[in-house]
């Protein structure tokens, strides 16, 4: 397949003037969407939410069956508060079996020079060769849970997360969804009664909430509290549970545990345990709310979980490397094989 930029320049030129006779606001933001197979329905939400919000232009890579790469252009436009056209102009690549619609040197080109790059991952992540990209991507935005959902190994996938966060900025949709959690924990630990009390966790159990979110939250955990993998004790029996045995600095074992997986739509509760009698009680509950009772306190909070278009107009407006999500998933990384046998 061969593509001449020019020509798709010229072809999106004149959709944008019959698209938008008004005067239209210049792109301020390289999009590019790589959709695997059954990911079509998340990459077109993504792109609906960026509509009238952002001027972009949008290179949209689909996984195809046919032998040669094609290539088709589109426009979008429409009116913001000053009345002026808001476009999307999107570059649609059907990738073929020659591959060549995904190598970088067909569609580089088309990007607006000069200003970011953000590359959205719907796709296979364990097996794939990102470093074509990082000579592009300013940010590699992705979605750990449905990476999951799809069949990828969780061990795998953080393991490659982990290498791919050491060249690139990672944005993980599932990330975004339990910082809010990770928030109510930290500061629900923040009086004096559960600060002296720290050292005394021996164990954290998630009931509830999808794999990658408890995944991110007991790494989360792990990593703020310098808690290290211990041996393993036998292996996972339970096909709805998992489990991993920590230690802390001074040698003191915490077990880590997930049981019975479910959509964030569903009930999930975070127990926290100290010298295995009193606890800390995180319940998320249908409506928005989080009920949580620790030490002698008993409140509830609001807990609105953003939508993925939410989080992708948060990041594409301000992009920035997040440490704490680095280190959250170097610690899953070196803990995610250390099951022991559940009961």
């Amino acid at each position: 397949m061969i593509i001449d930029p020019n020509r798709i320049e010229k072809e999106l030129s004149d959709l944008m003037a019959k698209a938008s006779p008004a005067e239209a606001r210049a792109s301020l933001l390289n999009l590019v969407v790589f959709t695997g197979e059954g990911r079509a329905e998340q990459a077109n939400a993504l792109l609906d939410s960026v509509l009238g919000k952002r001027a972009a232009r949008v290179i949209h890579i689909k996984r195809g069956n046919a032998e040669e790469s094609s290539v088709s252009v589109s426009a979008r436009c429409y009116l913001d508060a000053g009345k002026r056209s808001v476009c999307l102009q999107e570059v649609i690549i059907e990738n073929g079996r020659d591959g060549a619609g995904a190598d970088p040197s067909t569609w580089a080109p088309m990007l607006v020079r000069d200003i970011p790059v953000s590359v959205v991952w719907l796709d296979r992540v364990v097996g794939t060769d990102f470093a074509p990209l990082l000579d592009v991507a300013d940010t590699v935005i992705l979605d750990s849970e449905a990476s999951l959902r799809t069949g990828e190994p969780e061990r795998e996938l953080f393991g490659a997360l982990h290498t791919l966060g050491s060249s690139v900025t990672i944005c993980d949709f599932s990330w975004r969804r339990v910082l809010l959690l990770c928030e109510i924990t930290a500061e629900t630990f923040d009086t004096p009664m559960l600060l002296e009390r720290v050292d005394d966790v021996d164990s954290v159990s998630l009931t509830g909430a999808p794999r990658a979110f408890a995944l991110l939250y007991t790494g989360w955990f792990a990593s703020r509290l310098r808690w290290q993998p211990a041996r393993p004790r036998g292996i996972e029996t339970e096909h709805d549970s998992a489990g991993w045995l920590l230690e802390s600095a001074s040698g003191r074992p915490i077990r880590m545990t997930h049981r019975k997986p479910a959509p964030l739509s569903a009930e999930a509760e975070v127990r926290i345990e100290f010298d295995g009698h009193d606890d800390v009680r995180v319940r998320l509950v249908s409506g928005g709310c989080a009920e949580v009772a620790g030490g002698c306190d008993e409140t509830v909070r609001v807990l609105e979980l953003p939508s993925d278009g939410a989080i992708l107009l948060a990041e594409i407006d301000g992009a920035h490397r997040d440490h704490i999500y680095a280190e959250t998933v170097a610690c899953i990384d070196s803990f995610t094989e250390l099951r022991y046998s559940i009961g």
